[in-house]
């Protein structure tokens, strides 16, 4: 009937959050250990995106009284990702000056002090804490309703809405999108919506933020403001289309789905 395959749509967009906490989970608690090891540079990408995943998880917990329940763990991962995230443009800058024949000896000593900052980040005694944690979050996440993702829903729409309207012509604009864009793609991936479409636009914000690095670090270059300022341009026709469907996703599966 049609009240069952209602009831069935709604189960699995309630349990998908579970799976996606616990996948991501997964990977930072059996990668984060070795980042300080021989092969820790491998695993730098994996257990960032991880962490920014797991804390999007977290965003849709908040819905639930009980989502303060993260708090500590979302402020561990923040941390955690934050210094990741300055090892992994650090390793963009290097490749970047290499490929426009810029001197980067000034950057890779940079690089020690920060493998220094994770180790401690991820010592086991850290990572015991963590574990603990996350079982914690697992089972806030298993108590998810109905309720609480359409609440999550509704609010990253109107979100989502309000940064369609808003032209990001600044470079301080379009950093502040490419955040905003991480986390929407991320949001709602956990909760079970395609992602495709915002897919080009994070691949050329990307790209823009590799070169704003590059430049902060080694100073500005002609050519560098060139390439930054052809991006920008791509980027700004892409934030309209990408961002409409994302909200068309969320409205129109809510509607086949909430539970009256």
């Amino acid at each position: 009937s049609d009240d069952a395959n209602t009831r069935t749509a709604a189960k699995l967009i309630e349990s998908a959050p579970v799976h996606y906490l616990k996948h991501q989970a997964n990977i930072l608690l059996t990668l984060a250990p070795s980042l300080s090891g021989p092969k820790g540079d491998e695993y730098i990408h994996p257990v960032r995106v991880a962490s920014r995943r797991l804390r999007a998880t977290f965003w849709i917990l908040s819905h639930n009284s009980k989502g303060d329940e993260t708090k500590d763990l979302n402020k561990y991962l923040k941390k955690l990702g934050k210094l990741l995230g300055q090892v992994r443009d650090l390793d963009a800058a290097i490749i970047d000056a290499k490929n426009y024949k810029i001197d980067s000896a000034d950057l890779k000593s940079s690089q020690k002090i920060l493998s220094r900052k994770i180790q401690k980040l991820t010592l086991k005694k850290s990572m015991k804490v963590v574990r603990r944690q996350i079982t914690s979050a697992e089972n806030l996440a298993s108590r998810a309703t109905p309720l609480m993702i359409s609440e999550a829903r509704n609010e990253l729409s109107g979100l989502m809405e309000k940064q369609i309207e808003k032209k990001p012509s600044s470079a301080k604009k379009l950093h502040q999108l490419r955040i905003n864009l991480k986390k929407t793609r991320y949001i709602l991936e956990a909760i079970g919506e395609p992602v495709t479409p915002l897919k080009p636009l994070q691949d050329v914000l990307g790209e823009v933020h590799d070169l704003q690095v590059l430049q902060r670090l080694i100073g500005k270059n002609n050519k560098l403001k060139r390439k930054e300022s052809h991006l920008n341009k791509k980027a700004i026709k892409l934030v309209k289309p990408a961002f409409q469907f994302a909200v068309e996703q969320l409205n129109s599966r809510k509607s086949r789905v909430e539970v009256k």
